[in-house]
C-alpha cells in the first residue's frame, strides 16, 4: 500500500530531526484545546478514516465531546468494556492491539521475532537487565491508529523503576520493520520493570512517528 511505502521511505531516508520536529507539531496540535463542535467533526473524519470501533467507548464522554483530539486518541473505555481475568497464572495483554508474535528469549537474550533478530540488551539499553529475562517469552503488541491508546499493567504489581530512552520516531508498521529489524531499539521508548508474582517482568511503549509523547499515571 502507498502507506506502507511512505513508512519504509522514511526509515531509510528521513533524517532524525526530520521526524522528530514533524511529530511534534503533530503533538502539539492533537494536544492543542480546541471547541468541542470542532472536536466533534474532527474526531468523526478520524473515526471514518481508520474505521475506530465506537462500541467500547464510554458513552458519556463521547457524547459530552473532547477538548483536544489526544483527549479522544487517549479515550476511555465504558465500564467492564474489558473484563479482566483475576486467576493468579494469568498475564492480561497490557493493551488492545494486533498481537505480531511471542517469542522465547533466547540464552544470548536476541530475540527473533517473525524473521527479525534484536538485542534485549539494546531495547531495554541495559545488558544487566536484559540477562535477567534470559529464558522467558517476549510478546509484541501493534497498537493501530484506530486502537485505544492506553497500556496498562498485566498483572498485579511493584513498579522498579520507569525510564525513558531518547531516540527517532519512526512509524512503527511492518514495511518499516522490515526495513530496519532493530526498529524497536532506534525509537523512542518507556520502559516500566515491574516486580510480580510471576517474576520480573518488563512493559516497553515504543513511540512512533506522530506518537512521541507518553505519560505515565503511577
Amino acid at each position: 500500500s502507498w502507506s506502507a511505502r511512505v513508512a519504509a521511505a522514511m526509515v531509510a531516508r528521513a533524517p532524525d530531526w526530520g521526524s522528530l520536529v514533524a511529530s511534534q507539531a503533530i503533538g502539539a496540535a492533537a494536544r492543542a484545546r480546541i471547541p468541542r463542535g470542532l472536536s466533534r467533526a474532527v474526531v468523526q473524519g478520524y473515526v471514518r478514516a481508520f474505521g475506530v470501533d465506537l462500541h467500547d467507548v464510554d458513552p458519556t464522554t463521547h457524547a459530552e465531546g473532547y477538548n483536544s483530539f489526544d483527549e479522544f486518541f487517549t479515550r476511555r473505555l465504558r465500564p467492564g468494556a474489558r473484563p479482566i481475568a483475576r486467576a493468579s497464572k494469568i498475564l492480561a495483554s497490557p493493551c488492545d492491539g494486533l498481537m505480531r508474535s511471542v517469542v522465547t528469549i533466547e540464552s544470548t537474550t536476541d530475540v527473533l521475532a517473525k524473521g527479525h533478530r534484536y538485542s534485549l540488551g539494546e531495547l531495554l539499553a541495559d545488558e544487566s537487565l536484559a540477562a535477567e529475562f534470559q529464558g522467558g517469552s517476549a510478546a509484541t503488541i501493534y497498537l493501530h491508529p484506530r486502537d485505544y491508546h492506553r497500556v496498562h499493567t498485566p498483572c498485579d504489581a511493584l513498579v522498579e523503576s520507569v525510564s525513558v530512552v531518547p531516540g527517532r520516531l519512526l512509524p512503527v508498521t511492518a514495511a518499516a520493520l522490515n526495513r530496519e529489524p532493530r526498529l524497536f531499539a532506534l525509537n523512542e521508548r518507556m520502559i516500566h520493570v515491574l516486580d510480580t508474582v510471576h517474576g520480573k517482568l518488563a512493559v516497553v511503549m515504543i513511540a512512533a512517528f506522530g506518537v512521541g509523547h507518553m505519560t505515565c499515571s503511577y
